[in-house]
């Protein structure tokens, strides 16, 4: 995830130094200069720092892999532009592929170039934020890149290429890109290049800022691919407001995918949860039966369960799942025997629980945090609950994450 101008759920990958002779170069270096040259304090008096030209071009599979190379140049306008810009960073998952810098360099007012010595200053280390939330993951990573030699008046240009081996959701495809941001952008292109088998299903331009993007659409000459491009012009800078909506969601935006419902990544998650809510043991049976012995309908079975999960399974766990790391729970006699287990592992607990005294109950992924756009299904999420089938025909939504919660449903989640 590029942590200026592009914004998407994460890049998966490894940081890998490589020579800069094999990198991948999209940019008219001649135009960036010459564009730099009137991107001043003068015409951009709010911008620390302006995007002058930035090509993303992704090429997928069938099976959803994907390869991408992304050529960006920045000019530094302040101090605080420079200070924001002295190191880059990238948050990764190695279980999905690789992601490295290819290429950085400082170009000088006055042309000359300085490539940054990526081996010598760079550094990878196991995401620290994770440890916040009681997570430890070790696949997931940090890299930072320090940029030395950067002052104000200069152009950053950086090379990044990822290479995704895996998918979280077999032979789909799916990607968020923020087509505003809070520097100015005078051009950015995003091209994606797909098989003809595997189109893109859904696309949506969202928050559309008028006359800043054009699009077009080619097939090859052969007919086997399909390349979609979008390219922004003079896109003004964006300014954070008082209590706004989370910034992405509300900003010119576009999503992509290769799924045409959101049914589909609802079958996908319950057939990956299936063999693991099947992993019941006798004594977690024995446990369900317990718990509602006293009850006296589905509801009290349903918070009695909810309350041994909730308070008995400690919010803790180590992600080591090879399916679908980050979505795919544990077994959950695992989770039982262990008394511990994160999100997906307690909320598959408590459906399998339900499920043997007979409450028909499911994991359910959501996003805990803003809305997510509704036209374009993306298997992009951060949380799992438990839904559960009540005496009136309606599903109950429970999170169990909280050891000390009262509410069944927490109110920060609603909605």
């Amino acid at each position: 995830m590029k942590c200026l101008f592009k914004s998407a759920p994460i890049l998966f990958g490894v940081l890998l130094c490589s020579s800069p002779l094999h990198a991948k170069e999209f940019l008219n270096m001649d135009a960036v200069l010459e564009r730099a040259a009137a991107a001043t304090i003068v015409k951009y008096p709010d911008s620390d720092d302006v995007l002058l030209d930035d090509f993303v071009q992704v090429e997928y599979q069938t099976d959803g892999t994907s390869e991408t190379w992304d050529d960006t140049a920045v000019k530094i306008l302040t101090e605080k532009g420079k200070r924001d810009h002295h190191s880059l960073s990238l948050r990764f998952d190695t279980a999905y592929g690789t992601n490295y810098f290819n290429r950085v360099q400082v170009i000088k007012p006055d042309g000359t170039t300085h490539d940054v010595d990526l081996a010598s200053q760079s550094k990878v280390m196991v995401d620290p934020g994770q440890m916040s939330a009681n997570i430890y993951n070790p696949n997931s990573k940090v890299s930072s890149l320090s940029v030395p030699g950067l002052e104000v008046g200069d152009i950053l240009r950086y090379i990044s290429h990822s290479i995704r081996s895996k998918t979280v959701v077999p032979d789909t495809w799916s990607d968020y890109q923020v087509f505003e941001h809070t520097s100015p952008i005078e051009r950015y292109t995003y091209q994606v290049i797909g098989p003809k088998e595997l189109p893109l299903r859904k696309i949506a331009l969202k928050s559309e800022i008028p006359e800043t993007v054009r699009f077009d659409e080619k097939t090859s000459e052969d007919g086997n691919w399909i390349t979609y491009t979008w390219i922004l012009s003079d896109v003004p800078r964006m300014f954070d407001e008082p209590n706004m909506p989370t910034r992405y969601t509300v900003v010119q935006r576009l999503l992509v995918s290769t799924m045409d419902t959101w049914e589909e990544l609802s079958r996908w998650y319950w057939e990956l949860c299936v063999p693991r809510l099947d992993a019941t043991t006798p004594e977690m049976e024995a446990m369900a039966f317990e718990l509602v012995a006293d009850c006296s309908n589905t509801l009290e079975k349903i918070e009695a369960v909810f309350n041994f999960v909730s308070q008995d399974i400690r919010y803790m766990g180590i992600t080591t799942e090879d399916e679908a790391p980050g979505y795919e729970p544990h077994d959950v006699s695992i989770t039982f025997e262990n008394r511990y287990g994160v999100c997906r592992d307690k909320a598959a607990l408590l459906a399998a629980m339900l499920r043997i005294v007979d409450i028909e109950a499911f994991p359910v992924i959501i996003m805990a945090g803003p809305k997510k756009d509704e036209e374009v299904p993306q298997p992009f999420f951060n949380h799992a609950v438990t839904a559960a089938l009540g005496d009136n025909g309606e599903y109950v939504l429970m999170d169990s994450t909280d050891e000390n919660t009262k509410d069944i449903f927490p109110s920060y989640l609603q909605n």
